[in-house]
């Protein structure tokens, strides 16, 4: 027998709920921190401190992307 995929955040224990529903948004930005953070380290180191603001500048604009059309 398949389990379904939906999940009702209205029934039971609302801590277990809300935190199976946490823990993907949670991962997510997590990997949205590391891949700018080893962007800033590659630019950092190669191309200088130039490019390094512009990287730091735009972060914020490709993070708020990434939350709009996710």
């Amino acid at each position: 027998m398949a389990r379904s995929k939906e999940m009702d955040l209205t029934t039971g224990n609302p801590f277990r709920s809300l935190l199976k529903f946490a823990i993907p948004v949670i991962l997510g930005n997590l990997f949205q921190l590391f891949y700018t953070l080893a962007d800033s380290v590659i630019v950092g180191k190669t191309l200088g401190a130039d490019s390094l603001a512009a990287v730091g500048s735009t972060s914020i604009i490709i993070y708020l992307f990434c939350i709009l059309f996710y």
